[in-house]
C-alpha cells in the first residue's frame, strides 16, 4: 500500500489527536497530585505529632504524674480520630488518580491504534480506536467524579469540625 505526503499527514493529524486529550488529563492530573500531596504531608505531620506528644506525655508521667492526663494530651485523642478521616480521603484520592492515569494509557493505546488501523485499512481496528477513546475519557469522567467527590466530602467534614470549635467556644464563653 503506498500512500502520498498527504496521506501520510492525515494519519499523523488522526494520531496526535488523543495527545489533546492526554495534555487535558495531564493538567487535571497535576492538579489531583498537588492535592494528594497535601494530603500525604497532613498525615506525615498528624503522625509526627502524635509520637512528639506521646513521648512528651510519657516524659511528664515520669516527673510530674498530677499532669499525665491534663487537657492539652487530648490532642492525642483528636489526632486518633481525625487519622482514619484523612486517610480516606487520601485513598479517595488515590483511586481518582488511578483512573486518570488509566485514561491517559487508552488515549495512548488509541494512538497505536489509529497508526495500526492506518497501515492495515482493516475497519474492525477503527470500532478499537473510539471504544478505547470512549474508554479513556469516561476513565477521566470517573476520576474527576472521585476527585470531586473527595473534594465535597472534605468541605463537609471541615464543615462540621469548625461547627463544632464554634459550640466548644460558646459554651467556654457561657461559662466565664
Amino acid at each position: 500500500m503506498e500512500m502520498d505526503a498527504t496521506a501520510v499527514a492525515e494519519i499523523i493529524q488522526l494520531i496526535v489527536a488523543p495527545v489533546v486529550m492526554v495534555i487535558a488529563t495531564a493538567h487535571i492530573l497535576n492538579a489531583m497530585l498537588g492535592r494528594y500531596r497535601t494530603l500525604t504531608n497532613l498525615l506525615r505531620m498528624m503522625a509526627q505529632e502524635r509520637i512528639q506528644l506521646r513521648a512528651d506525655r510519657e516524659r511528664t508521667r515520669v516527673s510530674f504524674p498530677e499532669l499525665a492526663d491534663s487537657e492539652q494530651y487530648k490532642r492525642i485523642d483528636e489526632i486518633d480520630e481525625h487519622v482514619p478521616q484523612v486517610l480516606n480521603h487520601h485513598r479517595q484520592m488515590h483511586n481518582a488518580i488511578t483512573f486518570a492515569y488509566l485514561s491517559i494509557a487508552l488515549f495512548i493505546a488509541d494512538m497505536f491504534m489509529i497508526a495500526l488501523g492506518a497501515i492495515t485499512m482493516a475497519n474492525w481496528i477503527f470500532t478499537i480506536v473510539l471504544v478505547l477513546f470512549l474508554m479513556g475519557t469516561t476513565a477521566l469522567f470517573a476520576g474527576v467524579v472521585m476527585a470531586m467527590l473527595e473534594v465535597r466530602s472534605a468541605h463537609v467534614l471541615v464543615r462540621e469540625e469548625v461547627f463544632h470549635m464554634s459550640m466548644i467556644f460558646m459554651e467556654n464563653d457561657a461559662m466565664m
